[in-house]
């Protein structure tokens, strides 16, 4: 399984809500940008199920500040990611507005969602 489709299945599970952000969601919306990681947007009051979540698949916490988090993947080969932490007041207006999409990559089916503002 994929990390896409692990993160997928996991946040089904755990009723986690998330926005992809960054590179993949540029490219979704048709222009060109390289990416190497993947960037989540979640809720801040959400961390520690997320660093649990990651922490289960052998990522690591690289560098931590009031509003992000970036993992270390387990081997070279794995996608980096980076969470972005923001409060309901934030997070709940986008979520809402949101929609979900086919990933260039893989399926986000059920949670993750893409932006279009």
């Amino acid at each position: 399984m994929s990390l896409f489709e692990t993160i997928s299945a996991e946040t089904k599970k755990r009723d986690l809500r998330f926005l992809v952000i960054g590179g993949l969601a540029v490219n979704f919306y048709g222009y060109s940008r390289e990416t190497g990681d993947l960037d989540l947007l979640i809720h801040r009051d959400s961390k520690e199920q997320w660093l649990t979540l990651f922490s289960g698949l052998n990522y690591a916490v690289y560098q931590e500040g009031d509003g992000f988090l970036q993992l270390s993947p387990p081997k070279d080969s794995a996608w980096p990611v980076d969470l972005m932490l923001v409060r309901e007041n934030t997070f709940g207006p986008m979520h809402s507005a949101s929609r979900e999409v086919e990933s260039l990559l893989e399926r986000f089916s059920g949670c993750g969602k893409f932006n279009p503002h």
